[in-house]
């Protein structure tokens, strides 16, 4: 498996750990989810757009990274004539 599929591969598992919680409290603690964070919204409200933005920010950072290529990927060997 390259690296590419092994950094996706993390970050699925670490965005559907956090996911999984918040579906977790919603479903078990809604008197949690109900309490008032920022300016007024729900907490319901405010870890829901939380979820997009960490997914926003997963995926630039999966984009940079795959971008940069390790020292041991194979592509780097491609067009050396070797």
């Amino acid at each position: 498996m390259n690296f590419n599929a092994r950094l996706g591969i993390v970050f699925f598992a670490i965005y559907a750990v956090i996911y999984f919680a918040f579906v977790l409290i919603s479903a078990f603690w809604p008197d949690v989810m109900e309490q008032k964070s920022f300016w007024g919204l729900s907490l319901s409200v405010t870890s829901g757009f939380g979820l997009i933005a960490f997914a926003f920010v997963l995926s630039l950072l999966y984009g940079l990274m795959c971008r940069t290529l390790p020292n041991n990927d194979s592509r780097l060997n491609e067009g050396s004539g070797s």
